[in-house]
């Protein structure tokens, strides 16, 4: 079974565990043992799978993944691919994490928070309709955006 099936299967009600797997699989990026890209390929089926709790769980991987890598690993190409692949899969549970780990990132830079941004305002025009944790997490990311990334001028 791949770290991803083990993952879908334990993030539910071992959160330690599936921790475990995406930190042990950053660990496997970090010395080169696989690539960002081979993780991303690995999501294949489960990212469009027609099951919304499915592909939430897939990105949610992509995104502990990420939160287990150093700070400075990414580089900014990466950064802009990955911000673009979670604006596009933002109404998919973990997407909304993932943009928040990228955005406290040295090199997440001020076009992408409008990029990210625009894909909030885009996706959740209805947030009223959304769980009330789901409505922090954007709310959260639209603050740290602001906070973070806002030019001096505003």
């Amino acid at each position: 079974m791949s770290a991803l099936q083990t993952f879908l299967l334990v993030v539910d009600h071992d959160k330690q565990e599936a921790k475990q797997i995406a930190e042990r699989i950053a660990q496997d990026v970090e010395t080169k043992k696989t690539t960002l890209i081979e993780v991303v390929q690995s999501l294949g089926e489960y990212i469009n799978d027609e099951d919304p709790i499915l592909r939430g769980k897939a990105v949610s991987y992509l995104t502990s993944v990420i939160k287990s890598l150093p700070p400075r690993f990414l580089s900014r190409q990466q950064i802009q691919v990955l911000t673009t692949f979670f604006c596009d899969r933002i109404e998919d549970g973990g997407a909304v994490a993932g943009l928040d780990t990228l955005q406290k990132l040295d090199r997440f830079n001020k076009a992408l928070a409008e990029e990210v941004a625009q894909a909030i305002f885009e996706h959740f025009q209805d947030l009223q309709s959304r769980s009330q944790s789901q409505r922090f997490q954007v709310y959260q990311l639209l603050n740290e955006l602001m906070v973070n990334h806002r030019s001096g001028g505003c």
